[in-house]
This record gives structure tokens, sequence and C-alpha cells, in this order.
């Protein structure tokens, strides 16, 4: 069964429908009707923007995004250090670009926390930006956007002050932390000239230029650059995907076998 999804794009809300879209997929082979799923550092809609399914989420501060509020979240105060939540209680856990905004000495607890809450056949989704990529394209869109408005981006300059992970060493980390229980895939999302050219340059930075107002800041417009550049997921790119699938007991004890 396909998951049931809504991309109705926006110039605001592109960016997050290129993520969003690439991680449905990537949980895809798995829905049914009755999956549960979790994300973590959803705002008051997350993935719910996009995928018409409930879904819990978990966030420090959901007045920030009041103003995107959906009926099919399931809202808990909470963060990512510590989930409100009972051990192995969902299908799916999500967290969309979060883990550069934490502080890397936090990064562990965050993982324990998503695998703890995993059921096992169950999967967990983070996305991230990522490597030496991710982060000359952050400092030139923060230096873009600081030459045009005279302040930093505001989320980009978190990614620069707390360090983007390094996916080598987030991949470590889970295996450390999950060991033989663990199944990891990488993938890699957004060419880092897409990233750029089709969405940020333009819609972050140019927003307020008269040309791209009147005849780019247009839901059709998203919608064709949507399309276009949603398969891009060459390198170098901008983000890293894990998708980490929680093994049962007999797959543990045949993985130790090979």
């Amino acid at each position: 069964m396909r998951p049931p999804t809504t991309f109705a794009i926006t110039p605001v809300n592109l960016d997050s429908a290129l993520r969003y879209g690439r991680t449905i997929e990537l949980f895809a082979d798995i829905y049914r009707p009755d999956l549960s799923i979790l994300e973590i550092g959803s705002g008051s809609a997350g993935i719910t923007e996009f995928l018409r399914h409930r879904v819990t989420g978990v966030d420090a501060a959901f007045e920030r995004t009041a103003d995107r509020q959906s009926d099919l979240i399931d809202r808990v105060p909470g963060t990512a250090m510590h989930l409100p939540l009972q051990d192995g209680s969902y299908d799916v856990v999500l967290s969309m670009d979060m883990l550069e905004h934490t502080a890397p000495a936090d990064r562990p607890r965050c993982f324990a926390e998503m695998l703890r809450v995993l059921r096992v056949h169950g999967r967990c989704i983070v996305t991230f930006p990522a490597d030496e990529s991710g982060e000359r394209l952050d400092r030139r869109l923060n230096d873009a956007f600081r030459k045009r408005y005279d302040i930093d981006h505001p989320w980009v300059i978190e990614h620069i002050n707390c360090g983007l992970p390094k996916t080598r060493d987030v991949v470590a980390l889970v295996k450390e932390i999950g060991g033989s229980s663990v199944s990891i895939k990488v993938h890699k999302h957004l060419w880092g000239p897409a990233w750029w050219h089709g969405v940020h340059r333009f819609y972050t930075v140019g927003s307020d230029h008269p040309l791209v107002r009147t005849r780019l800041l247009t839901p059709r417009v998203a919608m064709l650059i949507f399309h276009a550049v949603k398969r891009l997921n060459f390198r170098p790119a901008y983000r890293s995907i894990l998708v980490i699938d929680k093994l049962g007991s007999s797959e543990v004890v045949g993985r130790r076998s090979m």
C-alpha cells in the first residue's frame, strides 16, 4: 500500500517538501494504515503536512510553529535527549534535520533514545546536513544572507556554531549504540548545486527581490522546481540520510554467524 501523500508545494514549504518527500519514499515499503510513527522535533505539523497519517510529534516548543498546526499531530512535549515514551512503542521514528542543532556531546543520548523507542523490525530515519559539502553550502548561504540582510541566517548559523555531523562518525556512533541489532544504510540527499541554485539562492536569499517576488515566488514555479530537483541526489550532496532498521533476534544471530 502506498503512503497517502499530498504535496501542495509553495515557496514556503519547498525545502521541507524535498526532505520529507524523500523520507516518505524510504519507509514506503513498510507502510500500512496502522503504522505507528514518531517524529522528533516535529513542530506543529512536521511530516503530516505531506503525509495524511496520524503521527506522534515530540517537540520542546510547539508554539514556535503554531501557524502551521496540523490536526494529525498528537503533540508530546519533550526533547530528543529525554523522550517521554515507552520502550519499543513505534514502528517508524523520524528525526528530520534536528541532529545538527544539537551539541555533539548530546548526540549519543539522542540516538540511544531513538533506538529505545523503536520497535523490533521498526525503522529509524535520520536526516542531517553533513560533511564538508554541507559545511561549504551552509557558509555560502550564511555569507550571502548576511551580505543582503546584514544578519546571520537564523538556522544556518546554528549549524555553523554546533558543527555539522560527519556521516562516518554518525554511522560509527549508531553501530556503537545499536551493535548487531541494527542495520544501517546511508543515502545522500540533494546535490549541492541543486540545493543552492534550485532552492536557496532565490527563495532564501533573494526572496525580497521584485523579480523573484513577482515571477518566482509562486506555487506553480515552486512545484516545477520540486519535480526538477527531487531526484538530483548526487555527490557532493548537502544532506545525509541514515536508514536504521532494528533487527529481530534471529536476524541478529544470523549476522553474527556470517
